[in-house]
């Protein structure tokens, strides 16, 4: 995300922590001071209900974005993520694929909602696009991201290049089918890209 962060407001929400001695849900924040990046890790009281769990993520999630002001750009690398925040109006939903989930009938369900939610997918490795290429009109498969630095370094600048290209397009195409489009508040995401 750090090279999104040039050009963009960038959150990188974390997995929640849970903390034994917590009454009330918080949210942690940090901006990296390399790249700018915005950490937010939830932290929520440990004896909380599932239910209870994604209220409080959703709570979260609206007072940080009250704040801010732009166009939203939904990034999901696990679909963990998507029910307290499926309700956000976006320009784009992005899903950076890095895992396979059909083992697991519940987070199974909610990659095939985030398969429809995205606007473009894209998949760091190949078993991963091949699984998913007949599911999206839209898959990528992006490369080597992260596994290996000096080899992905050279292919970094084509990446992203592409990446923004299809985040760009694919809000352009929902701007054109929504008369007025909600803008939220910064760009969510869950992953580093670099």
């Amino acid at each position: 995300m750090t090279r999104f962060a040039t050009g963009r407001r960038v959150i990188f929400w974390e997995e929640p922590i849970r903390l034994v001695d917590l009454n009330v849900p918080a949210l942690a924040s940090r901006t990296c001071t390399g790249s700018g990046v915005i950490v937010v890790t939830p932290q929520l009281p440990e004896r909380l209900t599932a239910q209870a769990r994604e209220a409080a993520l959703a709570e979260l999630l609206d007072e940080m974005l009250e704040t801010h002001e732009g166009d939203l750009v939904r990034w999901y690398c696990s679909p963990t993520m998507l029910p307290f925040s499926r309700r956000l109006s976006a320009v784009c939903t992005v899903y950076d694929c890095m895992d396979e989930y059909a083992a697991s009938p519940e987070l199974a369900k909610l990659e095939r909602e985030l398969m429809v939610a995205a606007d473009v997918v894209f998949t760091g490795d190949h078993s991963l696009w091949a699984a998913r290429r007949d599911q999206h009109p839209n898959v990528h498969f992006v490369g080597a991201c992260g596994i290996d630095a000096a080899l992905a370094e050279s292919s970094w600048d084509e990446t992203f290049a592409r990446v923004n290209h299809e985040i760009s397009r694919a809000a352009a195409m929902r701007r054109r089918a929504c008369v007025d489009p909600q803008a939220m508040g910064c760009g969510l995401a869950e992953r580093q890209l670099h």
